[in-house]
């Protein structure tokens, strides 16, 4: 209805999974590197799993569009099914030849075998890739265990991928699964879009449509991104909603009045206003008031660390930037709007940005704006400056739109994470922190130095010492540390992977003892895969065989080329 009017092709914000609408976060990246994996290794199982409407689906019909020539895929879309439906429904999909005794499971099985045999001499991979399979029996998982058998003497010859709901992680966790659980060797979930990534998901549908110019004010993607929490799918039912809002009332541009009025159609309530218990900051400096909320603070941080920190062997939760450096530039009286509405995690709904808290841990009523020029460090780009200067780099060039620029320039990355202290501690690297100002308004330091109590922060040449304490009263956790690649510029190596990345990875490996022997040649194929397991394993990381950002950091720091370190500084 409102295409014509606003110059588009198409519609842009269906719900249908489109692979020309896949945002391709750098999560969505890993997950459907995962699932390529299962067309490239000699594991079992892979899984992928997500909250409704992440984009899931979505991944599958890009990994469809992606598939090597010699590969032959049964995709099962109603996994409701019993073990003999859900056989008719493999062979129909590989195009196998029904048996005669139709009610037996032996004899399915041999047909079955008889085709992924015949397919493995013609040099031919199967993969079956079941979707929703978190409404899969206990009874038909264990048959899809059993298929797994299905093997010659040095391969597997089905993959299986199963894609579903997180209640499915619950369901393979059951004690009389545990022999499949064993045969998962590659598992991904896949988290809601980040605040910061919004509003380029929205232009990047829109651009698809054929926009040619935006159509939502900046002013719209606080109150989206709290009323759709990050889901896709809510995410474009609401826009598209609000589209039509702004047709009907002859608009060019949709605000956030019409945002907060399409998700309440959307959503069946008014998702655009916060209770103002949740916001105790807006009681302006009452002493009473800032000491209760940082008390609260302090416990909900300590309580909640225990609720979503990773397990001790878990890599801290890590996202290359992809999208910060290309955000539109900051609108005047806009900021305040944006810290207000948009949570931030892992922020603390109730911490007061106008209180310091002395090494004491004591609360002193002078806000950090006296001990900070606020006005300098509005933009992130004297931040990167000072962050690059610890880098030995030259950083006069750095665009406050897209400081990452500046960076990559130089050979380094950037890396988004969602971080508390201890983590950013793990990490070991300066890195810029977005923080938040007594006046509700943000800004940018750089943190140079660190230790258990205290923190070296910077910009523009100027040097702040604070302790620990007084920091937490301003950053909640946002970061992006500065780091070095591997060679050639990647930050992420997997399977699959070949050149110049690779081949440090592997010298690497060898030089520090992970293995004895030079790896594939060149090319990451499973013995390399299981090398980077053992060296996950030993260093306490996420051991999933994938050299993201911590990976590379931690290979980096045990060879001594890691480059500037927080200690140091």
């Amino acid at each position: 209805m409102y295409y014509d009017y606003f110059g588009l092709k198409a519609p842009p914000f269906t719900i249908a999974p489109d692979p020309r609408y896949l945002y391709m976060s750098e999560r969505h990246r890993e997950a459907l590197a995962h699932l390529l994996y299962a067309f490239q290794g000699e594991g079992a199982f892979v899984l992928l799993t997500g909250e409704v409407g992440t984009g899931k689906t979505t991944i599958c019909r890009a990994l469809l569009a992606q598939l090597p020539e010699n590969s032959d895929v049964a995709l099962v879309l109603n996994p409701r099914l019993g073990v003999g439906e859900l056989l008719a429904t493999i062979c129909d999909e590989l195009g196998v030849t029904h048996p005669e005794h139709r009610n037996s499971l032996k004899a399915w099985i041999d047909v079955l075998n008889a085709h992924l045999l015949a397919a493995h001499a013609q040099g031919r991979n199967t993969v079956l890739l079941i979707d929703e399979a978190q409404n899969l029996s206990a009874k038909v998982l264990e048959q899809l265990r059993l298929l797994t058998n299905l093997e010659t003497t040095t391969r597997k010859l089905l993959q299986i991928v199963l894609v579903g709901q997180p209640e499915l992680r619950a369901l393979l966790a059951k004690p009389e699964l545990r022999q499949l659980a064993q045969r998962i060797t590659a598992r991904y979930h896949i988290e809601p879009l980040r605040a910061d990534e919004l509003p380029v998901y929205v232009e990047h549908r829109l651009e698809v449509a054929g926009a040619r110019n935006t159509l939502f004010e900046r002013s719209c993607f606080a109150p989206l991104y709290r009323a759709s929490g990050g889901i896709p799918r809510l995410i474009n039912s609401i826009c598209d909603r609000a589209l039509l809002g702004a047709y009907a009332e002859h608009r060019r541009l949709v605000d956030a009045r019409m945002i907060r009025r399409a998700a309440g159609e959307v959503l069946g309530s008014d998702p655009g206003r916060r209770p103002a218990w949740l916001w105790p900051a807006v009681a302006g400096g009452l002493a009473g008031i800032a000491a209760i909320a940082v008390l609260a603070w302090w416990l909900g941080h300590e309580s909640g660390r225990a609720v979503v920190a990773a397990p001790a062997e878990a890599e801290p939760i890590e996202r290359p930037a992809i999208v910060a450096g290309n955000l539109p530039a900051p609108v005047p009286g806009a900021i305040t709007a944006v810290a207000a509405e948009i949570p931030q995690s892992p922020a603390p709904a109730a911490v007061p940005a106008a209180t310091a808290t002395g090494s004491d841990g004591g609360v002193s009523s002078a806000p950090i704006a006296t001990t900070l020029d606020w006005a300098a460090v509005r933009r992130p780009d004297a931040a990167f400056r000072a962050v690059l200067e610890r880098w030995q780099v030259e950083a006069g060039g750095v665009d406050a739109e897209r400081p990452c620029a500046a960076v990559e320039a130089a050979g380094l990355a950037c890396l988004e994470a969602a971080l508390d202290y201890d983590r950013l501690l793990a990490h070991d690297r300066p890195a810029v922190l977005h923080l938040y100002a007594a006046d509700g308004g943000d800004g940018w330091l750089a943190l140079l130095g660190a230790d258990e109590r205290n923190v070296t922060l910077g910009y523009d040449g100027e040097r702040l010492h604070w302790p620990r304490e007084r920091l937490a009263t301003a950053w909640f956790g946002d970061a992006q540390v500065i780091w070095r690649p591997a060679p050639g510029g990647a930050t992420v190596v997997a399977a699959g992977d070949a050149g110049e990345g690779v081949r440090w990875l592997q010298t690497t490996l060898v030089a520090l003892g992970a293995t004895d022997v030079l790896l594939d040649a060149g090319r990451f194929g499973d013995a390399t895969r299981a090398a980077v397991i053992a060296f996950q394993q030993q260093h306490g990381l996420t051991a999933d065989g994938i050299v993201g950002p911590r990976t590379i950091m931690r290979l980096r720091a045990v060879r001594g080329d890691a480059g500037p370190r927080l200690g140091e500084g």
